[in-house]
C-alpha cells in the first residue's frame, strides 16, 4: 500500500492515519517508516507512508484466475477539519493460468527380412502424452498416410482419457507401393487430439520417414540382319535390332537411345507400357536402318555401338552397357588422274601473267585424302584449290581444280617460252599412297622491242632567292621503255659552268633493264645576267646501245626560272634638341634610314611623314645624279624637324611613324613603314583639394537636416577629368555640382567647382553627440591615371542627451490551480525607454529568491532599447510550503539600462499573489504474488498514503 497526503488536494498536515482492507485471509497490515519518526501516523502535505500485508492463494482463487481486493485510508487534519478518506483502486492479482499441452512421437522401420520392394511391410510405433496441467478427454490418434492400419492401443488408465503426465501408445502397419519405392522413402504423420476442461481442442503431431534403398540397372543387346561372312558395298542397307531390360528395382523414365553411327535412320521403339518408361523387369525393343556410305568402304567396315540411358525417380542417371556390331566392306582400288592447261594474259611481255589450271580426279573406288599438287616452276603463286567437299579429300569420281599465276620475267622473254610440269599425290584412309603422274605445258613469249626516252629538269633549291652565285640544280634521266637490255648508257651536256654529272644507277653502271631508269644531277652557279634575264635554259643528250644493236641518242631541254623579290626597310629615330625638356616649342630632330633589302634595283624612291607641322625631309641619295634610285643593299637617310605643341604636352608624349615607297623593275610598287618613335614631354603633376562647411536646422535633433557645402580646386599642373567628391557619410543625399557650361567633370589648373548635399540626423547621431563627416576629391589625369586628393573632415554637434526608463510588473497563478506548494507563479514585466537616447545592457532583476531568469521578447536588438521602444519579459517562481502557509508572496523587480554617455538609469515595480489553505488525502495500493499464483502462494500488498 502507498498512502499519500496528496499535495494537489490539500495543503494541511493530517494526523491519526489508519488503513483497513476487507480481504478474508489477509495478514495484519504493517506500516513502514513514517516521514517524521517523532510523529508516527502523521503526514505533511505531499508526504507518503508505505504498508505491507501477505495473503495465501486458495483453490477458488486459481479457479477464478485472480485475487481482487480494495483498501481504505483515513486521517484527521491538524486544523480540526473533518476526517479525510482515501480509497485505493481495486487490486487484481492473477493466479496460475490453465496450460493444456501434449507431446507426440512417431517412428517406423521395414519389417525384418524385407528389402524395400513393392508389397513389403512397414511397421510404425506411436505415443501421445498429456504434458499440460489439465485432464484431456476424447483422446484419438490418426495417421495421415493412406493405407495405414492402427491398432495395439495401450492406455495408462481409462480409455480416451489422459490425466496430466499420462500417455497412450499404438502401432501401425503399411504395405509399400511402387510410388513409395520410386520415391526412395515413405513418410507418416501421426496426429493426437484431445479436449481440455474448458472445452478447447488440443492437438499434437509427429512425422516419421522410412528410407528405401533404390537400385537401378539397364542391360542392352544389339544385332544386325547380315548373314555370316556377307560383305557390304556403297548403298547396302543394314537393319539393326535393339533390346534393353530394366534389371533394377525402381522405375526408369526418360529413356533415350545412343548410337554412334552417323546416318542411322528410321529408329522405332516398342515400349511395354508408357513411352520411354520401364518398370523393374520390363523390356523394350527397337529397330533402325543404315545405308552403307563411301566412308564405310574407305574404312573397310561399319562399326556400330549403341546404348540406352534414363533417370531414376530421383533424377539419378542410369546408363546401360555398350553393345557393338561390325560389318566388313569390299576391297579398295585407289587411283588419281591429272590434267593441266595454261592461258597467257597479254602479249607475253615481262610482267604479263600466265594463268594455269590443274584438274585432279579420283579415278579409284576409295576416297583419297591429303591430296596435293606439286609444281616446280619458280615464282609460281600459291595454288588456289576448289574442293568438291572437304579440303584435301576426293571421293571416287570427284575432282579438285587448282589455279595459279606466273608472271613472265626478262629471262622468259629472252628464252622465248615458259615450260611448267605438275604432279598430284595423296593417300587412302588406310594409308596407301596414290600418285597421279606428270602434266606439262609450254607457253611462248613476245618478240624483242628496243626503245628508250631522255628527260631533263632544273630547279633552284629550297630557300634560294635568285642571287648571284646561288646554285641551280639540273636532273637528267634515261628510261628503257623497250623489252631488251640497254648498254653503254651515258649523258652529254654543253652548258658552260655546269658541274660534273653525278649518276645514280638502278643496277649495273652503264646498263638499263626494261623499265629501268638512270638519273644524273649537276649544279650551275647563277650569274647577274641570268638574274637579269629571269631564266637559265639548257639542252642535254643521252646515248644508249641496245643489246645486239648500234648506239643511238636523244635530246632533252630544261629551263630554270629565277625569282625577283623587291623589298625595302625603313628605320626612324628622334631626339629632343639639346636644352629641351619636352615643353611647348621644344624641337625634335627626326632621321629616317631606308635600305634596299630586295634583289633588284628600285627607282622613284620617296619619303612621306603624315605628322602635321613636321618639316620637309632632306635626303642624300647615293648617286646625286639619280635621286630616288637604290641598288640592292644600298641605304639612304632623310632628316626633318618638329616643334612640340600644347596638345603634345597634355598627352605627355609625341609619337611619329613615316612611310617610304619606290618602283621595282616592271613598275612594281614597293613600300615600307618605319617604326614608331615616341618622345616624352614634361611629367604631369595632378592635384585636387576640397574645403567643407555645414549648417544644421533646428536643434540638431533626430530628423533635423544638415546642409553640407564642398569647394573643389585643381591645384595641379594638368587638366583633371571625371572630377567628383566622395563622401562616406551614410544616407548623405547625392551631391549637386555647379560646373561651368560644357565642362562637366573637368577642372583646368586652379579652377574650382562648388557642390552641396543634405543629411538627415538619426538616433545614432544623437547617441554619438555629433555627426563626423569625411570627404575627398578624385579625378583622372590626361593620361587616364586616377588621382585622389586629401581628406576633409567636419564635425557637427547634435542635441543634449536625456536618458530615462519605466518598469511595470504583474503576477498570476495558472487558471484552475488552488495555490499549493510547487505550483508556478508567473511574473510579467515591461521596460520602456522614455528618454531620447538608445539604452544598451537593458536587464531586469527580481528581488524574490528562487525566481527564474527573465525570458525577453525584444522589439529589435537584444538588450537594447531605442527611445520609445518597450521590451516585455516573463519569469516563474515555484511556491514553497512556507509561502503557502504564509498565504502568498509579493516582490519588487529592478530595471536598468546604459545610455551612450553618463551613468546607468534604473526603474522598479512590485507585484504578488495570495494563496488559501485546502486539506486533502490520497491512498494507493499494489499487490505482488510470491509464486506462480497457485493455491497456497502468498501475495505481498503495499499501501501508500498522502
Amino acid at each position: 500500500y502507498d498512502y499519500d497526503n496528496a499535495g494537489n488536494r490539500t495543503s494541511t498536515t493530517v494526523n491519526n492515519v489508519t488503513l483497513s482492507d476487507p480481504l478474508v485471509g489477509l495478514s495484519n497490515i504493517t506500516f513502514g517508516a513514517w516521514p517524521d519518526a517523532m510523529a508516527p501516523n502523521r503526514l505533511a502535505p505531499s508526504q507518503s507512508v508505505q504498508a505491507t500485508a501477505d495473503y495465501v492463494v486458495t483453490q477458488n482463487d486459481v479457479n477464478r484466475g485472480s485475487v481482487l481486493n480494495t483498501a481504505t485510508a483515513t486521517a484527521v487534519p491538524v486544523r480540526g477539519a473533518p476526517s479525510v478518506t482515501g480509497v485505493s483502486l481495486e487490486s487484481v492479482v492473477p493466479t496460475v493460468a490453465s496450460r493444456p499441452d501434449v507431446i507426440t512421437t512417431n517412428s517406423g522401420a521395414l519389417a525384418p527380412g524385407t528389402t524395400g520392394r513393392v508389397g513389403d511391410v512397414v511397421n510404425w510405433s506411436y505415443s501421445f502424452t498429456n504434458s499440460g496441467n489439465v485432464t484431456l478427454t476424447a483422446v484419438t490418434l490418426a495417421d495421415a498416410l493412406p493405407g495405414v492400419t492402427i491398432g495395439g492401443y495401450q492406455w495408462d488408465n481409462a480409455q480416451g482419457i489422459l490425466q496430466p503426465g499420462e500417455s497412450v501408445t499404438a502401432t501401425g502397419t503399411y504395405l509399400l507401393t511402387q510410388a513409395d519405392v520410386d520415391a526412395g522413402a515413405v513418410s507418416s504423420i501421426i496426429t493426437g487430439t484431445g479436449t481440455s476442461p474448458a472445452g478447447g481442442t488440443v492437438t499434437g503431431s509427429a512425422p516419421a520417414t522410412v528410407s528405401i534403398e533404390p537400385t537401378a540397372s539397364l542391360i542392352m543387346t544389339k544385332t544386325d540382319n547380315l548373314a555370316p561372312g556377307e560383305l557390304i558395298s556403297v548403298g547396302t542397307v543394314i537393319t539393326y535390332g535393339f533390346s534393353f531390360t530394366n534389371t533394377g528395382n525402381v522405375t526408369i523414365s526418360r529413356i533415350v537411345g545412343r548410337d554412334n553411327l552417323p546416318g542411322l535412320r528410321g529408329v522405332v521403339f516398342t515400349w511395354p507400357g508408357a513411352v520411354r518408361v520401364l518398370e523393374s523387369g520390363q523390356t523394350a525393343t527397337a529397330v533402325g536402318f543404315y545405308t552403307v556410305t563411301q566412308a564405310d568402304i574407305d574404312r573397310g567396315s561399319v562399326t556400330n555401338t549403341a546404348s540406352v540411358s534414363g533417370v531414376t525417380p530421383k533424377n539419378d542417371p542410369v546408363r546401360s552397357n555398350d553393345s557393338t556390331v561390325t560389318s566388313t566392306a569390299i576391297a579398295s582400288a585407289p587411283s588419281l588422274t591429272i590434267k593441266k592447261t595454261d592461258s597467257l594474259v597479254g602479249a607475253g611481255d615481262v610482267g604479263d601473267p600466265i594463268e594455269y589450271s590443274i584438274r585432279v580426279e579420283n579415278s579409284g573406288n576409295v576416297t583419297v585424302t591429303g591430296v596435293s599438287i606439286a609444281d616446280a616452276l619458280p615464282r609460281l603463286t600459291a595454288l588456289g584449290y576448289v574442293w568438291p567437299g572437304a579440303v584435301g579429300e576426293l571421293a571416287p569420281g570427284a575432282a579438285v581444280t587448282a589455279t595459279a599465276r606466273y608472271t613472265i620475267v626478262q629471262a622468259d622473254v629472252d628464252a622465248g617460252s615458259v615450260t611448267n610440269t605438275a604432279t598430284a599425290s595423296g593417300a587412302t584412309v588406310r594409308g596407301t599412297a596414290v600418285d597421279s603422274g606428270q602434266a606439262r605445258t609450254v607457253t611462248p613469249t613476245i618478240a624483242r622491242n628496243e626503245s628508250f626516252s631522255v628527260t631533263k629538269s632544273g630547279v633552284l633549291p629550297a630557300g634560294a632567292t635568285g642571287n648571284v652565285g646561288e646554285l641551280a640544280e639540273f636532273t637528267l634521266s634515261i628510261t628503257n621503255s623497250g623489252n631488251v637490255t640497254l648498254g653503254n648508257v651515258r649523258f652529254s651536256d654543253t652548258l658552260v659552268g655546269l658541274s660534273a654529272l653525278d649518276y645514280t644507277w638502278p643496277g649495273t653502271p652503264g646498263v638499263l633493264l626494261p623499265s629501268q631508269t638512270v638519273t644524273a644531277t649537276a649544279t650551275y652557279a647563277l650569274t647577274q645576267s641570268d638574274i637579269d634575264a629571269g631564266v637559265v635554259s639548257n639542252t642535254a643528250t643521252g646515248f644508249v646501245t641496245p643489246s645486239g644493236a648500234a648506239e643511238t641518242s636523244g635530246d632533252a631541254l630544261a629551263t630554270v626560272v629565277i625569282p625577283r623579290t623587291p623589298s625595302l626597310s625603313a628605320v626612324k629615330t628622334g631626339i629632343l634638341r639639346a636644352g629641351g625638356i619636352g615643353q611647348v616649342g621644344d624641337v625634335i630632330d627626326y632621321a629616317v634610314t631606308v635600305t634596299n633589302t630586295g634583289n633588284v634595283t628600285v627607282t622613284q624612291g620617296r619619303l612621306v611623314d603624315p605628322l602635321p607641322g613636321i618639316s620637309d625631309p632632306v635626303i642624300g641619295w647615293p648617286d646625286p645624279a639619280n635621286p630616288g634610285v637604290l641598288a640592292p643593299g644600298q641605304s639612304v637617310t632623310g632628316r626633318a624637324t618638329y616643334a612640340l605643341t600644347q596638345a603634345d604636352v597634355d598627352r605627355g608624349f609625341r609619337d611619329n611613324t613615316a612611310n617610304v615607297a619606290a618602283l621595282a623593275p616592271g613598275n612594281v610598287p614597293v613600300t615600307a613603314r618605319t617604326n614608331t618613335v615616341i618622345i616624352n614631354t614634361v611629367s604631369a603633376v595632378p592635384g585636387l583639394t576640397v574645403t567643407k562647411t555645414a549648417q544644421s536646422s533646428g536643434t540638431a535633433a533626430v530628423n533635423d537636416t544638415i546642409t553640407y557645402t564642398f569647394v573643389i580646386e585643381n591645384t595641379g599642373n594638368v587638366t583633371m577629368r571625371s572630377v567628383q567628391v566622395t563622401d562616406a557619410l551614410p544616407r548623405l543625399s547625392p551631391l549637386a555640382y555647379q560646373w561651368a557650361q560644357g565642362a562637366e567633370g573637368v577642372l583646368a589648373p586652379r579652377q574650382t567647382v562648388t557642390a552641396t548635399a543634405t543629411y538627415l540626423i538619426d538616433q545614432a547621431d544623437v547617441d554619438a553627440g555629433s555627426v563626423i563627416n569625411t570627404a575627398n576629391a578624385s579625378g583622372t589625369t590626361p593620361g587616364l591615371i586616377a588621382y585622389t586628393g586629401p581628406d576633409a573632415v567636419h564635425t557637427q554637434p547634435t542635441q543634449q542627451v536625456v536618458p530615462s526608463i519605466l518598469v511595470t510588473k504583474t503576477a498570476s497563478l495558472p487558471v484552475g490551480t488552488v495555490g499549493v506548494a510547487g505550483e508556478i507563479v508567473t511574473f510579467a514585466y515591461t521596460l520602456k525607454n522614455t528618454g531620447n537616447v538608445t539604452l544598451t545592457g537593458v536587464d531586469l532583476l527580481d528581488r524574490l529568491g528562487g525566481t527564474s531568469a527573465p525570458t525577453y521578447l525584444w522589439p529589435g536588438v537584444a538588450f537594447t532599447l531605442l527611445p520609445g521602444e518597450t521590451v516585455t519579459a516573463t519569469s516563474t517562481h515555484p511556491l514553497t510550503q512556507d509561502e503557502v502557509n504564509a498565504g502568498g508572496i509579493s516582490s519588487a523587480v529592478d530595471g536598468v539600462g546604459t545610455p551612450p554617455r553618463g551613468a546607468d538609469v534604473t526603474g522598479s515595480a512590485t507585484a504578488g499573489v495570495t494563496v488559501a489553505a485546502r486539506p486533502d488525502m490520497a491512498v494507493t495500493k499494489s499487490g505482488t504474488p510470491t509464486g506462480a499464483g497457485n493455491a497456497g502462494d502468498i501475495i505481498n500488498y503495499e499501501f501508500t498514503m498522502r
